[in-house]
Order: structure tokens, then sequence, then C-alpha cells
């Protein structure tokens, strides 16, 4: 099968950012950049913490708010940097820090043979405990492009694709504060090949998962399943009816976010359209497409601002670069404001919130050397009040 893939810009020259980003003492180092890759954030109570890939040993590193670096996986452990695996990193409710990542243990292609595993730190990520499995599998096949949700009652939902089913679906399974896991439960057994899933947990309890789907034809719409409090996931179909078919990986996962009275959004990359589609389900609810940003567009990441508006920020292509662009919706969710250009070179944007703190995290090739970044997108928003 053919590989479609969105072209990586592997080297580049450091151009100062659109908008000047400045530190803020009360919550961290929010503006900052550090060699590294595949970064993700976390926002706690009085800083945050980044976990990333270091780009010679692969490793997965710890770094906090104070710029105090801890080696997280074991000397000689690779993460997977295929596609769209990246860390994934949660805070439990009782302050220890859990990180979930997929091990590379050889192969090529779609033959890559793989461990989804999990550490967790109780002090700040000073130390962490030694890797446990967590995928529940024995053959010797990969298990990647996860995500996780922390229900509110403490327990954290894993969602990745293995092929278990004879082809490449998602699995799901409850990993406890012990990091042992629940048996997998295939939630669905035929999706697209390497697009990452996506979860999250609702307010009312409810978690949401949301992968690309593999259907007739080569058809790659997006899919969603909702899994109540105590219950397996119920598959509830398709998002929206892109009728995209492509013999190949579009390599590009959906992310969510929730709005007032409990109503989720989802953005998503349609190559058939060439645009980031977004849509909304209320609490049992279908979900309704609404408006959509077209163009040489890529992974997509939708959030909620402070006041309750919607942030998206995703890569946009110009110049034979990625450059990473913001847009803002209205109070009533109904339309995106013009594009706030946030760097001329970036990928793969992260946006993560806690109350009045946001955290926005990227990767920039700097002398042909991948470098995390570390930013304030609240800055970039014009009235947005701290």
């Amino acid at each position: 099968m053919a590989k479609f893939r969105i072209p990586v810009l592997l080297a580049g020259t450091f151009v100062a950012c659109i908008v000047t980003w400045g530190c803020d003492e009360a919550f961290g180092r929010a503006g900052h950049q550090f060699p590294g890759r595949n970064p993700v954030a976390l926002i706690v109570e009085g800083g945050h913490h980044i976990v990333y890939v270091d780009p010679e040993t692969r490793r997965l590193m710890h770094r906090d708010g104070r710029g105090r670096i801890t080696a997280i996986t074991p000397e000689g452990d690779k993460v997977d940097l295929r596609g769209e695996n990246t860390p994934l990193l949660a805070e439990r409710r009782d302050g220890s820090l859990l990180v979930v990542y997929p091990l590379f243990l050889g192969g090529a292609h779609h033959k890559h043979i793989g461990e989804l595993r999990a550490q967790a730190s109780r002090d700040g990520g000073r130390t962490w405990s030694a890797p446990k499995r967590i995928d529940g599998d024995v053959a010797p096949r990969g298990h990647n492009f996860a995500d996780l949700a922390a229900r509110p009652n403490g327990d954290v939902v894993v969602s990745w694709l293995d092929s278990r089913a004879g082809k490449q679906g998602v699995q799901s399974a409850v990993l406890r504060p012990d990091l042992s896991v629940t048996p997998a439960e295939t939630v669905d057994p035929l999706t697209c090949q390497c697009c990452r899933t996506a979860l999250f947990a609702a307010s009312n309890g409810d978690v949401w998962l949301a992968y690309r789907d593999l259907a007739e034809n080569k058809v790659r719409n997006m899919a969603y399943a909702v899994s109540e409090p105590g219950r397996p996931f119920e598959l509830r179909g398709d998002v929206a009816d892109d009728a995209w078919a492509v013999n190949g990986c579009p390599e590009s996962g959906p992310r969510f976010t929730e709005a007032a009275r409990g109503t989720v959004w989802l953005a998503w990359f349609n190559g058939g359209a060439g645009a980031i589609e977004t849509a909304s389900a209320t609490p049992g609810g279908r979900f309704v497409r609404r408006a959509a940003v077209r163009g040489r567009v890529n992974h997509p990441d939708i959030g909620t601002l402070p006041d309750g508006r919607l942030i998206l920020v995703y890569e946009i292509f110009r110049d034979n670069k990625r450059a990473i662009e913001l847009r803002t919706s209205d109070a009533a969710h109904s339309r995106w404001s013009e594009p706030a250009v946030l760097d001329v070179d970036g990928a793969t944007p992260r946006y993560i919130r806690r109350g009045q703190n946001a955290l926005l995290t990227y990767t920039k090739y700097i002398d042909d050397t991948p470098h995390v970044h570390v930013v304030d997108p609240l800055r970039a928003i014009k009235g947005e009040s701290r």
C-alpha cells in the first residue's frame, strides 16, 4: 500500500515568533525552547511539567517549570517516534504524575514491534517507577498511537491501535494507580493504520473516543464511541461523512475539548476537502459539523479559553515550511476569527489549559536539531485577560 504522508521539514533557520512571549513568575517559565521533540505539557498547581523525547538517545525526558531535567525511561529504551506517536502525561487525583508511551522494539513500516508502557512519579518528576507494560498483549506487534483520559473518579482510560483482532483496530483499557490494567477491549477491529486515537473525559463522567475509521473503498471518516461511567465503549458511528478515500495513511488524528453546558467539540483533518473540520455534540446527541478552516492545513488541536470561547491551533504550509496559526471562536462558537501566526516554522501544536493558565507546545528544527517550544498562547489573543 502506498504511503500517504504530508512532507516533514527536517531543517530550518530560527526565526523569532510573530508574537513576543514573556515569563510569568507565578506560573513558571512559559516562553522557552530546548532540544527535544514530540512534547506534551501538563499544568499543575503552581507550575507545569513537560515530557518530551531526547533527539539523540530517544529516551523519554521530564522537565519541570524551573528547567530541571530528569530521564524517565531506562537507558537504551527507545520511544517509537513514528508519525503521530507522542508521549502522554497526566496528573492523578493524588498528585502523582503518569506517563504512557510506545516503546520501539524493531521492524519497519507497518511491521513495527513495540509495547505500550507506563511509569509514575510521586515526587513531581524527580524520580520515576520502573516501566510497566500495559497493552495486555503477548504477540510481537506494534502498540501505538495512544491517548489517555482521567475520569472524575480517578480511573485513567487508555486507547491505542494494534492488530490483535486480525487488522489494525482500536483497543482500550483502564489503568489503575498501581499501573495494572483491566483486560483490553477491542472497540473497533478495523481502523486506519496510523492516525492517533483521541480520548476525552467529559464533565458528566462520560469518556469520548474518536479515531479515523477504515470503511469500504478506503473511506477514512472520523468515527466515535462513548463510554458511560462503569460501562464499555459503545460505537456511535461517524462524526461526519467526509467521503475521503485514500489508499495510504494520513497520519493525522482528531482532538477533543468541552465547551459550556457539556457540549463536546472535535477537530480533525479532512484531506478530501483540504480542511480542518470541527463538529460539536451534546451528551447523548450526535455530532453536527461546524465551520472549517481550508487550505494547506494539518494536525489541529482544539481547546477552551478561560472565557469559554474555543481556540483552534494547526499547521499551515507556506514557503515549504509548516507555520503555526491560531484562531478563536466567538462567544456563540458559530464562527472563527481571522488567523494569528504564532510561528513561521513549527509542527504539531498542542494546547492545554488549567484555570486561567494555558500552554502551547510544538517542535521546531533549529540548525537540523529538533527543539521543543513552550509558549503562552493567551498572550497572542487580543483582549485576553490572565
